[in-house]
């Protein structure tokens, strides 16, 4: 038999975030599978948080990028 290669993790889910997980669960054919297509599925759209978004936007379409907010 071969050597398993896969590291196991540790992470904590609100109620509503493991019905959620259940559910994807299901429709991938198990949780991790279901987590790597939500990760391969953000990796397809680059990743790309939607502050970035606006900014590529408005710089496309010759405005000022929003400035960051101070926390």
């Amino acid at each position: 038999m071969g050597k398993n290669t896969k590291t196991p993790i540790g992470v904590r889910f609100s109620k509503d975030e493991l019905e959620l997980l259940d559910e994807m669960a299901e429709r991938h054919g198990g949780k991790t599978a279901a987590l790597v297509a939500g990760l391969n599925a953000l990796k397809q759209r680059n990743a790309i948080t939607p502050e970035e978004a606006i900014a590529a936007l408005a710089i496309e379409h010759g405005l000022d990028p929003p400035r960051k907010r101070k926390k």
